[in-house]
């Protein structure tokens, strides 16, 4: 399968390249493989809305959810490469393709064209649990066996994994919220 390599002149036509002023002629589809109003959603529509301002083109944001990104991920993979659809990826990609069989290949069915965004995370919890570092909650965790639990976004993407790391390291001390309370 090529690369997706007409998506460039996408990104040139927002910085001016004269060479390259008749596109977009036509509206753009931007995938967006999650929920809408998620991290990876707002920084999408952030960017739609200043392709729109710059290129006086509709950039269309759309949503496909599913399977910690990669249902979204393949309809951008499958798409004609015509530059006329786009997609985004998060740090969960790679993750997902050492730990799963993917239907297209991260590397070369994809063409990497910028990076758009960065974000952190964050571990939170209720007041009343008495930890302010996450060794202190570890080890609350390990004195207070299945009376913690923990939900995070689905089973695939990133935030699952640091959530599975954190209970690997308490020793399986969490009840996973997403998971019916079944121990990990």
């Amino acid at each position: 399968m090529p690369k997706r390599r007409p998506s460039y002149r996408f990104f040139a036509a927002w910085g001016g390249a004269p060479a390259l002023a008749q596109y977009p002629s036509k509206p753009v589809r931007l995938i967006v493989p999650f929920a809408p109003g998620g991290g990876t959603d707002i920084v999408a529509r952030v960017m739609a809305q200043k392709a729109n301002e710059l290129t006086r083109q509709s950039v269309i944001v759309h949503n496909r959810g599913g399977a910690g990104g990669l249902i979204g991920t393949e309809l951008a993979v499958r798409a004609t490469p015509d530059g006329y659809t786009l997609g985004t990826v998060t740090a969960s990609l790679p993750i997902s393709a050492a730990a799963f069989r993917l239907p297209f290949d991260p590397v070369n069915d994809l063409t990497l064209i910028s990076l758009i965004g960065e974000t952190g995370y964050v571990l939170t919890l209720h007041p009343t649990v008495p930890a302010r570092t996450t060794n202190e909650l570890i080890a609350h965790a390990k004195a207070n066996p299945g009376k913690l639990t923990y939900g995070s976004s689905g089973a695939a993407p990133l935030t699952s994994r640091v959530s599975f790391s954190i209970c690997w390291r308490a020793q399986k001390w969490f009840m996973s919220r997403t998971r019916a309370r079944d121990r990990l």
